[in-house]
Protein backbone atom coordinates (compact mmCIF):
# COMPACT_ATOMS: atom_id res chain seq x y z
CA UNK A 1 0.00 0.00 0.00
CA UNK A 2 1.83 3.41 -1.01
CA UNK A 3 1.97 6.08 1.35
CA UNK A 4 -0.21 8.82 1.24
CA UNK A 5 1.10 11.95 -0.92
CA UNK A 6 2.61 14.54 1.56
CA UNK A 7 0.18 18.01 1.56
CA UNK A 8 2.78 20.36 0.85
CA UNK A 9 4.66 19.06 -1.53
CA UNK A 10 0.84 18.62 -3.82
CA UNK A 11 0.19 21.81 -2.80
CA UNK A 12 3.55 23.08 -3.88
CA UNK A 13 3.58 21.13 -7.30
CA UNK A 14 -0.22 22.35 -7.41
CA UNK A 15 1.32 25.97 -7.32
CA UNK A 16 3.88 25.51 -9.80
CA UNK A 17 1.63 23.96 -12.59
CA UNK A 18 0.67 26.50 -14.64
CA UNK A 19 -3.40 26.79 -15.19
CA UNK A 20 -4.97 26.14 -18.54
CA UNK A 21 -4.71 29.06 -21.04
CA UNK A 22 -2.21 31.10 -19.06
CA UNK A 23 1.22 30.62 -19.22
CA UNK A 24 4.64 31.48 -16.60
CA UNK A 25 5.46 34.70 -15.92
CA UNK A 26 9.59 35.04 -16.50
CA UNK A 27 10.12 35.90 -12.84
CA UNK A 28 8.43 32.74 -11.58
CA UNK A 29 10.29 30.77 -14.32
CA UNK A 30 13.41 32.54 -13.00
CA UNK A 31 12.54 31.80 -9.30
CA UNK A 32 12.59 28.07 -9.33
CA UNK A 33 16.25 28.43 -11.39
CA UNK A 34 18.89 26.97 -8.67
CA UNK A 35 21.57 29.81 -7.31
CA UNK A 36 24.62 29.22 -9.17
CA UNK A 37 26.86 27.85 -6.63
CA UNK A 38 30.51 27.97 -8.51
CA UNK A 39 31.70 31.07 -9.22
CA UNK A 40 32.37 31.98 -13.29
CA UNK A 41 35.85 32.87 -12.58
CA UNK A 42 37.70 35.25 -10.28
CA UNK A 43 37.12 39.07 -9.75
CA UNK A 44 39.49 41.36 -11.21
CA UNK A 45 41.57 42.14 -8.68
CA UNK A 46 42.11 38.48 -7.79
CA UNK A 47 42.58 37.69 -11.67
CA UNK A 48 45.07 40.48 -12.01
CA UNK A 49 46.98 38.59 -8.78
CA UNK A 50 47.18 35.16 -10.11
CA UNK A 51 48.74 36.45 -13.38
CA UNK A 52 51.29 38.71 -12.06
CA UNK A 53 52.71 35.90 -10.00
CA UNK A 54 52.99 33.70 -12.23
CA UNK A 55 54.37 36.15 -14.60
CA UNK A 56 56.76 36.97 -11.54
CA UNK A 57 57.82 33.30 -11.17
CA UNK A 58 57.83 32.85 -14.94
CA UNK A 59 60.72 35.86 -15.05
CA UNK A 60 62.68 34.24 -12.22
CA UNK A 61 62.79 31.09 -13.90
CA UNK A 62 64.17 32.56 -16.90
CA UNK A 63 67.07 34.46 -15.20
CA UNK A 64 67.68 31.40 -13.70
CA UNK A 65 68.13 29.37 -16.57
CA UNK A 66 70.00 32.07 -18.28
CA UNK A 67 72.61 32.14 -14.87
CA UNK A 68 72.84 28.51 -14.21
CA UNK A 69 73.63 27.46 -17.88
CA UNK A 70 76.01 31.00 -18.75
CA UNK A 71 79.06 29.57 -17.86
CA UNK A 72 78.65 26.64 -20.17
CA UNK A 73 77.86 28.95 -22.79
CA UNK A 74 75.18 26.22 -23.77
CA UNK A 75 72.70 28.33 -25.43
CA UNK A 76 70.19 24.90 -26.53
CA UNK A 77 70.09 24.18 -22.93
CA UNK A 78 68.33 27.77 -22.06
CA UNK A 79 66.16 27.47 -24.97
CA UNK A 80 64.92 24.13 -24.56
CA UNK A 81 64.82 25.31 -20.61
CA UNK A 82 62.64 28.09 -21.42
CA UNK A 83 60.11 25.83 -23.38
CA UNK A 84 59.28 24.27 -19.83
CA UNK A 85 58.25 27.23 -18.33
CA UNK A 86 54.30 26.26 -19.20
CA UNK A 87 55.06 23.19 -17.11
CA UNK A 88 56.51 25.16 -13.80
CA UNK A 89 53.62 27.27 -14.03
CA UNK A 90 51.29 24.59 -13.73
CA UNK A 91 53.52 22.50 -11.05
CA UNK A 92 53.15 25.55 -9.06
CA UNK A 93 49.39 26.25 -9.55
CA UNK A 94 48.92 22.92 -8.34
CA UNK A 95 51.18 23.83 -5.23
CA UNK A 96 48.81 26.32 -4.40
CA UNK A 97 50.86 28.99 -4.54
CA UNK A 98 48.63 31.38 -6.76
CA UNK A 99 45.44 30.89 -4.95
CA UNK A 100 46.54 31.37 -1.43
CA UNK A 101 47.34 35.47 -1.91
CA UNK A 102 43.26 35.34 -2.98
CA UNK A 103 42.06 32.56 0.27
CA UNK A 104 43.90 34.07 3.19
CA UNK A 105 44.62 37.85 4.28
CA UNK A 106 47.65 37.30 5.82
CA UNK A 107 49.52 35.63 3.20
CA UNK A 108 53.55 36.76 2.80
CA UNK A 109 56.13 35.85 0.64
CA UNK A 110 58.02 34.08 3.37
CA UNK A 111 54.87 31.34 3.52
CA UNK A 112 55.51 30.53 0.20
CA UNK A 113 58.53 29.08 1.39
CA UNK A 114 57.94 25.52 1.90
CA UNK A 115 55.48 25.24 -1.49
CA UNK A 116 58.03 26.80 -3.88
CA UNK A 117 60.21 24.28 -2.56
CA UNK A 118 58.64 21.24 -2.66
CA UNK A 119 57.71 21.98 -6.16
CA UNK A 120 61.16 23.58 -7.29
CA UNK A 121 62.47 19.64 -6.12
CA UNK A 122 59.81 17.66 -7.73
CA UNK A 123 60.30 20.38 -11.13
CA UNK A 124 64.24 19.79 -10.82
CA UNK A 125 63.68 16.01 -10.59
CA UNK A 126 61.60 16.34 -14.31
CA UNK A 127 63.90 18.97 -15.72
CA UNK A 128 66.57 16.78 -15.18
CA UNK A 129 64.94 13.85 -16.97
CA UNK A 130 63.65 16.33 -19.71
CA UNK A 131 67.22 17.08 -20.74
CA UNK A 132 68.16 13.59 -20.85
CA UNK A 133 65.13 13.20 -24.00
CA UNK A 134 65.67 16.29 -25.93
CA UNK A 135 68.39 16.87 -28.41
CA UNK A 136 70.79 18.49 -26.39
CA UNK A 137 72.17 15.57 -24.72
CA UNK A 138 72.52 14.95 -20.97
CA UNK A 139 73.74 17.46 -18.55
CA UNK A 140 75.44 16.86 -14.95
CA UNK A 141 73.11 17.45 -11.84
CA UNK A 142 75.12 19.94 -10.43
CA UNK A 143 73.90 22.18 -13.07
CA UNK A 144 69.86 21.88 -12.23
CA UNK A 145 70.82 22.19 -8.58
CA UNK A 146 72.73 25.43 -8.91
CA UNK A 147 69.18 26.37 -11.41
CA UNK A 148 67.01 25.51 -8.16
CA UNK A 149 68.81 27.54 -5.67
CA UNK A 150 68.71 30.91 -8.30
CA UNK A 151 64.71 30.02 -9.39
CA UNK A 152 64.15 29.91 -5.40
CA UNK A 153 65.91 33.03 -4.63
CA UNK A 154 64.69 34.93 -7.49
CA UNK A 155 61.18 33.58 -7.06
CA UNK A 156 61.40 34.95 -3.80
CA UNK A 157 62.64 38.21 -4.22
CA UNK A 158 60.16 38.22 -7.56
CA UNK A 159 57.10 37.54 -5.53
CA UNK A 160 57.83 40.43 -3.22
CA UNK A 161 58.06 42.86 -5.35
CA UNK A 162 54.74 41.68 -7.21
CA UNK A 163 53.03 42.08 -3.99
CA UNK A 164 54.39 45.19 -3.05
CA UNK A 165 53.64 46.79 -6.42
CA UNK A 166 49.88 45.24 -6.39
CA UNK A 167 49.39 46.92 -3.44
CA UNK A 168 50.51 50.29 -5.06
CA UNK A 169 48.53 49.94 -8.22
CA UNK A 170 45.29 47.88 -7.35
CA UNK A 171 45.03 49.60 -3.72
CA UNK A 172 44.16 47.41 -1.16
CA UNK A 173 41.71 44.82 -0.73
CA UNK A 174 38.42 45.84 0.53
CA UNK A 175 36.83 44.45 2.90
CA UNK A 176 33.02 44.45 4.58
CA UNK A 177 32.41 43.35 8.02
CA UNK A 178 29.34 41.81 9.27
CA UNK A 179 28.65 41.86 13.15
CA UNK A 180 28.69 43.97 15.84
CA UNK A 181 30.17 42.26 18.44
CA UNK A 182 33.17 42.18 20.23
CA UNK A 183 35.41 39.75 17.90
CA UNK A 184 34.42 42.24 14.82
CA UNK A 185 35.94 45.01 16.97
CA UNK A 186 39.16 43.26 17.49
CA UNK A 187 39.60 41.99 14.22
CA UNK A 188 38.66 45.62 12.98
CA UNK A 189 41.59 47.36 15.00
CA UNK A 190 44.01 44.56 14.34
CA UNK A 191 43.21 45.28 10.42
CA UNK A 192 43.50 49.19 11.37
CA UNK A 193 47.30 48.18 12.72
CA UNK A 194 49.22 46.57 10.60
CA UNK A 195 48.79 48.03 7.29
CA UNK A 196 51.52 45.25 6.02
CA UNK A 197 48.14 42.63 5.31
CA UNK A 198 46.97 45.41 2.42
CA UNK A 199 43.35 45.69 3.65
CA UNK A 200 41.12 48.24 3.63
CA UNK A 201 37.48 47.96 6.04
CA UNK A 202 35.19 50.26 3.93
CA UNK A 203 32.01 49.07 5.71
CA UNK A 204 30.17 47.23 8.88
CA UNK A 205 27.01 45.42 8.32
CA UNK A 206 24.67 45.33 11.67
CA UNK A 207 21.21 43.60 11.99
CA UNK A 208 20.15 45.91 14.54
CA UNK A 209 19.72 50.15 14.22
CA UNK A 210 22.66 51.72 12.71
CA UNK A 211 23.88 53.36 15.88
CA UNK A 212 27.65 54.59 16.76
CA UNK A 213 30.19 51.96 17.24
CA UNK A 214 31.35 52.17 20.74
CA UNK A 215 35.10 50.81 19.77
CA UNK A 216 37.28 53.46 18.71
CA UNK A 217 38.07 50.78 15.83
CA UNK A 218 34.55 50.96 14.47
CA UNK A 219 34.18 54.44 15.23
CA UNK A 220 35.57 55.50 11.61
CA UNK A 221 33.83 53.25 9.73
CA UNK A 222 30.51 53.33 7.50
CA UNK A 223 27.80 51.34 9.17
CA UNK A 224 24.65 50.04 6.65
CA UNK A 225 21.98 48.18 7.40
CA UNK A 226 21.25 44.40 7.03
CA UNK A 227 18.10 41.87 8.10
CA UNK A 228 16.46 39.57 5.74
CA UNK A 229 16.66 42.16 2.67
CA UNK A 230 20.28 41.61 2.82
CA UNK A 231 21.32 42.32 -0.68
CA UNK A 232 25.03 41.44 -1.12
CA UNK A 233 25.82 41.60 -4.75
CA UNK A 234 24.46 45.54 -4.82
CA UNK A 235 26.90 46.41 -1.51
CA UNK A 236 29.37 44.79 -3.49
CA UNK A 237 29.31 46.81 -6.75
CA UNK A 238 28.85 49.90 -4.48
CA UNK A 239 31.92 49.43 -2.20
CA UNK A 240 34.07 47.44 -4.84
CA UNK A 241 33.94 44.76 -2.05
CA UNK A 242 36.62 42.07 -2.36
CA UNK A 243 36.16 40.09 0.95
CA UNK A 244 33.58 39.83 3.41
CA UNK A 245 34.25 39.24 7.40
CA UNK A 246 31.79 37.42 9.29
CA UNK A 247 31.20 37.50 13.30
CA UNK A 248 29.79 33.88 13.22
CA UNK A 249 28.23 34.81 16.88
CA UNK A 250 26.68 38.09 16.01
CA UNK A 251 24.58 36.78 12.96
CA UNK A 252 21.43 34.58 12.80
CA UNK A 253 22.32 31.01 10.81
CA UNK A 254 19.78 32.22 8.22
CA UNK A 255 21.13 35.45 7.13
CA UNK A 256 24.63 34.12 7.33
CA UNK A 257 22.92 31.21 4.94
CA UNK A 258 21.60 33.90 2.63
CA UNK A 259 25.26 36.06 2.89
CA UNK A 260 26.95 33.00 1.80
CA UNK A 261 24.87 31.67 -1.39
CA UNK A 262 24.78 35.94 -2.74
CA UNK A 263 28.56 35.77 -1.96
CA UNK A 264 29.09 32.80 -3.94
CA UNK A 265 27.42 34.24 -6.65
CA UNK A 266 28.96 37.46 -6.94
CA UNK A 267 33.05 35.95 -6.69
CA UNK A 268 33.61 37.48 -3.48
CA UNK A 269 35.67 35.63 -0.58
CA UNK A 270 33.89 35.05 3.03
CA UNK A 271 35.86 34.19 6.21
CA UNK A 272 34.37 33.75 9.18
CA UNK A 273 35.32 34.64 12.58
CA UNK A 274 34.23 31.89 14.34
CA UNK A 275 33.02 29.95 17.54
CA UNK A 276 35.65 26.86 17.16
CA UNK A 277 34.85 24.26 14.28
CA UNK A 278 31.46 25.60 13.42
CA UNK A 279 32.24 25.91 9.86
CA UNK A 280 35.31 23.70 9.62
CA UNK A 281 35.33 21.87 6.24
CA UNK A 282 37.30 20.62 3.44
CA UNK A 283 37.49 24.29 1.70
CA UNK A 284 38.11 25.74 4.70
CA UNK A 285 41.09 27.67 4.86
CA UNK A 286 42.80 28.72 8.37
CA UNK A 287 43.93 32.04 8.55
CA UNK A 288 45.36 33.84 11.12
CA UNK A 289 45.68 38.28 12.32
CA UNK A 290 47.47 38.56 14.68
CA UNK A 291 46.74 36.13 17.12
CA UNK A 292 42.75 35.99 15.82
CA UNK A 293 41.55 32.67 14.33
CA UNK A 294 39.62 33.56 11.06
CA UNK A 295 38.42 30.69 8.90
CA UNK A 296 38.42 31.69 5.31
CA UNK A 297 35.55 30.30 3.07
CA UNK A 298 37.05 29.85 -0.41
CA UNK A 299 34.29 29.68 -3.36
CA UNK A 300 34.78 27.62 -5.72
CA UNK A 301 36.03 28.83 -8.89
CA UNK A 302 36.37 27.05 -12.35
CA UNK A 303 38.18 29.77 -14.16
CA UNK A 304 39.00 29.87 -17.68
CA UNK A 305 42.30 27.44 -17.66
CA UNK A 306 40.82 25.25 -15.23
CA UNK A 307 37.62 24.79 -17.97
CA UNK A 308 40.23 24.26 -20.73
CA UNK A 309 42.55 21.78 -18.86
CA UNK A 310 39.30 19.33 -17.55
CA UNK A 311 38.25 19.29 -21.46
CA UNK A 312 41.76 18.87 -22.43
CA UNK A 313 41.97 15.75 -20.08
CA UNK A 314 38.32 14.68 -21.03
CA UNK A 315 39.59 14.92 -24.55
CA UNK A 316 42.60 12.52 -23.92
CA UNK A 317 40.88 10.39 -21.80
CA UNK A 318 38.17 9.61 -24.36
CA UNK A 319 40.70 9.29 -27.33
CA UNK A 320 42.87 7.18 -25.14
CA UNK A 321 40.12 4.83 -24.01
CA UNK A 322 38.82 4.99 -27.87
CA UNK A 323 42.36 3.42 -28.95
CA UNK A 324 42.52 0.95 -26.31
CA UNK A 325 39.10 -0.06 -26.74
CA UNK A 326 39.05 -0.45 -30.68
CA UNK A 327 40.73 -3.81 -30.46
CA UNK A 328 37.66 -4.90 -28.42
CA UNK A 329 35.16 -3.12 -30.85
CA UNK A 330 36.23 -4.32 -34.19
CA UNK A 331 35.98 -7.98 -32.17
CA UNK A 332 32.48 -6.73 -31.63
CA UNK A 333 31.27 -5.80 -34.68
CA UNK A 334 33.02 -8.96 -35.91
CA UNK A 335 31.04 -11.67 -34.02
CA UNK A 336 28.07 -9.33 -34.79
CA UNK A 337 27.94 -9.31 -37.87
CA UNK A 338 28.95 -12.69 -38.63
CA UNK A 339 25.76 -13.76 -36.53
CA UNK A 340 23.36 -11.22 -37.97
CA UNK A 341 24.29 -13.10 -41.65
CA UNK A 342 22.41 -15.57 -42.21
CA UNK A 343 19.16 -13.51 -40.51
CA UNK A 344 20.27 -10.88 -43.35
CA UNK A 345 20.38 -13.40 -46.02
CA UNK A 346 17.13 -14.54 -45.58
CA UNK A 347 15.21 -11.69 -45.26
CA UNK A 348 17.11 -11.13 -48.30
CA UNK A 349 16.45 -14.01 -50.47
CA UNK A 350 12.38 -14.47 -48.62
CA UNK A 351 11.89 -10.27 -50.18
CA UNK A 352 13.41 -11.11 -53.39
CA UNK A 353 10.81 -14.37 -53.75
CA UNK A 354 7.92 -12.82 -52.91
CA UNK A 355 9.24 -9.89 -55.52
CA UNK A 356 9.25 -12.31 -57.56
CA UNK A 357 5.79 -13.23 -56.95
CA UNK A 358 4.70 -10.00 -57.09
CA UNK A 359 5.67 -8.91 -61.07
CA UNK A 360 4.25 -12.13 -61.98
CA UNK A 361 0.99 -11.61 -60.54
CA UNK A 362 1.38 -7.89 -61.94
CA UNK A 363 2.03 -9.05 -65.70
CA UNK A 364 0.00 -11.99 -65.88
CA UNK A 365 2.13 -13.74 -67.02
CA UNK A 366 2.49 -17.46 -65.58
CA UNK A 367 5.49 -18.15 -68.04
CA UNK A 368 7.44 -15.58 -67.64
CA UNK A 369 10.49 -16.31 -66.53
CA UNK A 370 10.30 -19.32 -68.96
CA UNK A 371 10.39 -17.68 -72.29
CA UNK A 372 13.47 -16.31 -72.13
CA UNK A 373 15.15 -19.77 -71.37
CA UNK A 374 13.76 -20.73 -74.29
CA UNK A 375 16.28 -21.87 -77.42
Amino acid sequence: MNPPPDVDAVAVSADLRPSAGLRASPDATLALVPPRVIARGYCERDRAVRRLLALADATAIALALLLAFLSEAAWPYVAWGLLTIPAWLIINNAYGLYARDIKRMSHGTVDDLPGLAHALLVGCLLLWLYYHIVPTGRIHFRYILVFGVLTLLFSLAARSAVRYRIRRRLGPERVLLVGDDDAIAVLASKLAGHPEYGVEVVGQIAEGACEPASADALASIPRLRGGEDLDVARIVAEHHVHRIVVSYGDVRTDTLRQLMRQAQEASVKVAVVPQPFDVMGPSVEVDNVEGLTVFGVYPPVLCRSARAMKRAMDIAGSLSLMVLCAPLLAALFSVYFFVLTPITNTLTRTQEAEADVFGLNASRQPDGFAQPARP
